[in-house]
């Protein structure tokens, strides 16, 4: 579980929550905000590969269902692909049908 704020949770559009800023005595100062919202991040990740290599009828080639680690990717970019871009990458699911 993760305590995240401002972000997305199915599909509603939320504000980000800012910090209460007071004016104290000894000037202005931020405040905690009173309670983190909790939500549950990648639950069917791993009910989807499992279902992707139950029902894996894939040929011999085909990459099998597996979940590609985070890292940082280099890209070329540019006139004559001179420049270079350096870009995170989430994890990625491969092999795992993204209809749903």
């Amino acid at each position: 579980r993760f305590a995240l704020q401002g972000f997305q949770k199915n599909g509603e559009k939320r504000k980000k929550t800012k910090r209460k800023r007071s004016k104290t005595k000894k000037g202005w100062r931020l405040f905690p905000a009173a309670s983190p919202r909790i939500w549950e991040i990648g639950q069917t990740v791993g009910e989807r590969l499992r279902a992707a290599q139950a029902d894996r009828q894939a040929p011999w080639n085909a990459p099998r269902p597996h979940l590609r680690r985070a890292h940082w990717h280099t890209y070329r970019t540019g006139q004559g692909r001179q420049d270079y871009r350096v870009r995170w990458l989430h994890p990625i699911l491969v092999g795992v049908d993204e209809t749903d």
